[in-house]
């Protein structure tokens, strides 16, 4: 049975189907640290945007978890560099992603969400808080708001940051030409036989590729690596790519 959301609250975070419903791992700390937003709210900044980025999870902002406290409305504030730590880098990957108002203060141009919702201090946490195999269940819990929101607001650049996030994005959103290269590089599997290392083998030494999502809207992402990895040539690299792809959609005359 096609896995839906079946309760998207912020105490209460479960998926899964009416007959097998999956209750996250992290439930309890989301329970204990009482939420103001539920899964489908987490998206920082306009979520009109012409350009999300979608990371792995949000991190403790030193070891002060302030997410829970923000409620939906407070989570479209204009994002800024002083936001979280997390955004500071992208000021030096291009100005495309910043804009100024007449005080000179920056704001984003772009929304943020995870794949996973909640906070913890990295992703996967410890083996004393998840297992790998929970670890794994939070991420097959969370992956449904993502696909939703995606799915309701349709960007037009997807910058993923990360590994396993570029990964979950092309399995889900998989086009036609990225599924016959990846049936070309493993000519003993069929397509319901695509594993997440056959993805990751496909876009290795890759950096972008195109999404379907909702089988009909082709958006184009970008792969970043997290910032806090990376060094001046690879920010121009990812810089570059951002700016020539917004450059062929027009970015510029967006409604």
């Amino acid at each position: 049975m096609k896995k839906k959301i079946i309760n998207g609250l912020g105490k209460y975070c479960t998926a899964g189907t009416k007959e097998k419903p999956l209750v996250c791992p992290l439930n309890g700390q989301r329970q204990q640290n009482n939420y103001q937003h539920t899964p489908m709210q987490y998206i920082e900044g306009d979520p009109k945007s012409a350009i999300w980025i979608v990371g792995l999870n949000p991190k403790f902002n030193n070891n002060n978890n302030d997410l829970h406290f923000r409620n939906s409305q407070s989570l479209k504030n204009p994002l800024t560099p002083n936001t979280h730590p997390y955004f500071k880098p992208f000021l030096r990957v291009s100005g495309e992603l910043w804009k100024k108002d007449i005080n000179g203060i920056l704001s984003a141009n772009f929304a943020h969400t995870d794949l996973v919702c909640c906070a913890t201090e990295k992703f996967p946490p410890p083996p004393s808080l998840l297992t790998k195999p929970e670890a794994e269940l939070v991420i097959e819990n969370c992956k449904p708001y993502l696909i939703a929101k995606l799915k309701q607001n349709i960007p037009k650049l997807i910058i993923g940051a990360g590994k396993r996030t570029c990964i979950e994005l092309v399995k889900t959103f998989m086009s036609e030409k990225d599924k016959t290269g990846i049936l070309l590089q493993n000519k003993n599997i069929t397509n319901s036989h695509i594993e997440k290392y056959h993805i990751e083998k496909y876009i290795e030494g890759m950096t972008q590729t195109t999404l379907l999502i909702d089988e009909k809207f082709e958006v184009p992402i970008i792969f970043s690596v997290h910032l806090s990895q990376s060094n001046y040539w690879s920010d121009r690299r990812l810089g570059r790519e951002i700016e020539q792809v917004l450059g062929e959609i027009n970015y510029q005359n967006l409604p």
